[in-house]
């Protein structure tokens, strides 16, 4: 990378790309979350578990909507919707 492009990426010109970073981590051996945690240096806790939750959004009308939940949740949707 030339002093320029640098420049330009220190100044807030230009983004830095993820690309580029991974090529200045792969030439000083280091990972790239650690060069973005610098000075620190990134240590998952070994027993932390990690969780996600990831929320489905179907958008139905009618009676498709109705057949769906049926479909998913059995007879217990009458229960459920009330």
């Amino acid at each position: 990378m030339k002093q320029a492009g640098f420049s330009l990426i220190m100044s807030g010109e230009r983004e830095l790309k993820y690309n580029t970073l991974l090529h200045i981590a792969t030439i000083f051996q280091m990972n790239v979350v650690d060069i973005i945690t610098y000075p620190e240096k990134y240590c998952p806790e070994k027993d932390t578990k990690i969780s996600a939750d990831a929320v489905l959004q179907i958008r139905l009308d009618g009676k498709m909507k109705e057949e769906f939940l049926r479909s998913f949740l059995g007879s217990e949707i009458q229960n459920i919707l009330k």
